[in-house]
């Protein structure tokens, strides 16, 4: 019996590697620089609490975005031969597009039609490039893996529209219908629905891709696929934050402020950590890319010093209004609260990293099978 294989391509086209890095990179630049223009066009200080709130959820989604772009251009670069590496750049570069460039659009102020026809293709390609990555790495999935997680077990049962959508053109063709149908529909409500539907069923494919590899395989997937529950989890909420909303007669603007931006945000950064867990510490792309303990706790405490710069200010204004008393001198106490817990947080940040990142990974030396 001839077992239909998910992939008709054996070889790494140079020109999509060659349009991936430069999409990645260059796409990582203009994203930052629409970051930058916005910060500087209308500063933060300017703009009212609620605001600023929005503001700042949105320029932390574009953040995320050119991070997302230039982890694609990076892996992109790193390809080699590997089919897989490639698709899963192609969905991390498509990702940074459905995040960095949709919000960025956003906060220019684009019109109605533009961003809508944005979004399809921009969610068009993720939606298509998430499924086939979770065909193709770190193993290409076969008809025959059926078998070896069992037909007849609740896997099995669960997984029949995974092998139903097995071959390249199918997957485009479904979420191409899946798009145009939320086209016609133009509902909020419908959208949040279609890309659950999608996450449900890359979840779904990474699951069996998990259950059917061997421990070389799974070590690589197992970080992917938690990043791609959280997304379906915070796909989730919004979803029945959605309905509950739009029950009691919130308005569109303020769901998209409380609600949609900043769930959404908070999904994203779960899935980029996922994905450079994977790649820099699991060495689920290339062995030679594992970063040391070292390196991941001083990238941690970078990382707490830029989120206390972007929040300093609006939780000074906040605690300044509640209190009654002025920004300044709220700004220079937080400093010395900060100064003081400073050393506390350095050491709880340097036990963590020692118990749940050992300084060498044993699973870092295997060597890549896509």
């Amino acid at each position: 019996m001839t077992q239909e294989r998910m992939s008709t391509v054996d070889r790494v086209n140079p020109v999509v590697r060659g349009v991936l890095v430069t999409t990645g990179f260059v796409g990582a630049l203009v994203v930052t620089w629409t970051l930058l223009m916005s910060l500087i066009g209308s500063p933060l200080s300017e703009l009212s609490a609620e605001q600023r709130l929005g503001r700042v959820t949105f320029l932390t989604q574009v953040g995320l975005g050119a991070c997302l772009l230039a982890l694609g251009g990076f892996l992109a670069a790193r390809v080699g031969d590997r089919v897989g590496v490639l698709v899963l750049a192609g969905y991390v570069v498509a990702q940074g597009l459905a995040t960095g460039y949709l919000f960025s659009l956003l906060i220019l102020g684009a019109s109605g039609s533009a961003y809508f026809l944005s979004r399809l293709l921009v969610n068009w390609m993720a939606y298509s490039l998430a499924i086939r990555t979770t065909q193709l790495f770190p193993r290409t999935l076969a008809t025959s893996d059926r078998a070896k997680i069992g037909a007849a077990t609740r896997l099995g049962r669960l997984s029949r529209p995974v092998f139903a959508l097995i071959g390249p053109r199918r997957v485009w063709t479904f979420t191409l219908c899946l798009l145009l149908l939320l086209a016609i529909t133009r509902s909020e409500l419908v959208f949040h629905l279609g890309q659950f539907t999608v996450i449900a069923v890359v979840v779904l494919t990474m699951v069996t891709n998990y259950r059917a590899g061997d421990a070389a395989d799974r070590r690589k997937i197992y970080w992917l696929l938690l990043g791609a529950e959280i997304l379906l989890v915070g796909r989730l909420a919004i979803l029945l934050g959605e309905v509950a909303l739009d029950w009691i007669g919130v308005p569109p603007d303020a769901s998209m402020r409380y609600l949609r931006a900043p769930v959404w945000t908070l999904a994203n950064i779960g899935l980029i950590s996922c994905l450079l867990t994977a790649v820099f510490y699991r060495g689920a792309v290339d062995p030679r890319l594992v970063v040391r303990r070292t390196a991941v706790y001083a990238m941690a405490t970078g990382t707490l010093v830029f989120t206390f710069a972007i929040f300093e200010n609006y939780v000074a204004e906040m605690v300044a209004r509640f209190l009654g008393l002025s920004e300044g001198l709220v700004g220079a106490l937080g400093a010395g609260v900060v100064a003081l817990f400073l050393k506390p947080i350095h050491d709880l940040l340097a036990t963590f990293f020692k118990r749940v990142i050992p300084d060498a990974p044993p699973d870092a030396e295997v060597s890549p099978s896509t």
